[in-house]
């Protein structure tokens, strides 16, 4: 599995080399995955968690949500947050 840093539309590549890309990579037999919906967590360490919270449950309007947040010693108010956007998102049955 694979994950592009900023996404599988970015600023970075091109669309059409992103294309080649990604036909490459399934004619291989990689799977590359993307989010639909920014907790924002990355804008700053210590970002609040009412703002991680909005974001990642009621600013992406789709029915199934994959939502990017990140992993790292700094990102403590991520980590706080996530149970309650679980939660919310489980009322919601966007996911399980």
């Amino acid at each position: 599995i694979t994950r592009f840093p900023g996404g599988s539309l970015n600023r970075m590549v091109p669309n059409d080399v992103m294309s080649k890309i990604i036909a490459r990579l399934k004619k291989e037999g990689f799977v590359y995955q993307d989010w639909n919906c920014d907790s924002t967590d990355a804008l700053q360490n210590g970002r609040p968690v009412p703002l991680i919270i909005e974001n990642a449950t009621t600013k992406c309007p789709y029915s199934h949500v994959e939502i990017l947040m990140h992993d790292s010693a700094l990102k403590v108010t991520t980590v706080e947050a996530l149970q309650q956007i679980i939660n919310l998102l489980q009322i919601k049955r966007i996911f399980i």
